[in-house]
């Protein structure tokens, strides 16, 4: 579970309640968290905010698991809201009564258009706003349509290996790479029949 007031009280009351017998992990970067229910004495000036910082390190008593370094760590989410997993997760593995169903994106989950334009129909300033080398007439603008929720981690990505293989391919200089995200709400998407599936 997450963590922050809510996560931690949760955290010691089920592994209180269940006398030890249920195993519980807080998954949280920070190491301290600041009692909010707490808050108004800070308002109104009887304590200080370090005064209502507790240290995550309390619950260590109770044999909960902490994970603070997302590096490499696998977690399990029991969530629906889209948007949440995608901004949390790179790759996502998808699970329905402890078995595999999907992983990644759908392989058909692929709609892509290419468009050779001639000069006077496709305009670009040769240097702006930061590139190291001018702009050439291989310049390539890729523009990526997906739903909201995916996290600058995830973006940083995405941009790494379409970079990556143009550099490698076709052997294009990423200086004449432009990648554009552009975001949309899922309930914006309607493959056919003007189903909305995720709404």
């Amino acid at each position: 579970m997450g963590g922050g007031y809510g996560g931690a009280t949760a955290a010691k009351y089920i592994r209180m309640w269940s006398d030890g017998k249920v195993d519980v992990t807080l998954v949280e970067r920070d190491g301290e968290f600041i009692s909010c229910p707490l808050s108004n004495l800070v308002i109104g000036g009887s304590k200080g905010l370090g005064d209502i910082t507790v240290p995550y390190s309390g619950l260590d008593k109770w044999g909960i698991r902490r994970i603070r370094d997302e590096r490499g760590t696998s977690i399990l989410m029991t969530e629906h809201v889209m948007a949440a997993v995608m901004s949390l997760c790179e790759h996502v593995v998808v699970l329905e009564a402890g078995k595999l169903i999907a992983s990644g994106v759908p392989e058909k989950d692929r709609f892509q258009r290419v468009l050779e334009l001639n000069a006077d129909d496709f305009r670009f300033d040769a240097e702006y706003p930061d590139l190291t080398a001018r702009r050439t007439d291989d310049f390539v603008l890729i523009e990526i349509l997906f739903s909201v929720g995916r996290s600058v981690k995830v973006k940083k990505k995405i941009l790494a290996d379409i970079v990556g293989a143009l550099s490698k391919g076709p052997g294009l200089n990423p200086e004449n790479v432009m990648v554009c995200f552009k975001e949309t709400l899922w309930e914006n998407w309607s493959f056919g029949g003007g189903r909305l599936i995720h709404a």
